[in-house]
């Protein structure tokens, strides 16, 4: 694929430089480890880049709420009170 400016109009590029095009963009998303959603927050591919201690944590935090020892907020919440602070999650 030879070098397409930004400002080159669609109709202006063949089959092959969209194709390739595509195929440069599927690449790079493939080598990251993680995709970011629709509320911009980083979601990992694969379960096993978690940390070990993550799952206990878990499991503490449910043991926790289930005797009423923890508060649980919704995601949503805490998103909009970030975003009000103009903060990025």
């Amino acid at each position: 694929m030879s070098l397409i400016s930004p400002e080159t109009p669609l109709s202006a590029l063949t089959v092959n430089d969209l194709k390739a095009i595509i195929r440069e963009i599927i690449r790079e998303e493939m080598q990251r480890e993680y995709y970011v959603n629709q509320d911009g927050i980083r979601i990992l591919y694969q379960a096993e880049d978690i940390e070990p201690n993550y799952g206990r944590g878990l499991q503490a935090d449910y043991n926790a709420y289930c005797r009423g020892r923890l508060d649980v907020v919704a995601g949503k919440t805490i998103l909009a009170e970030l975003q009000a602070k103009g903060e990025k999650p």
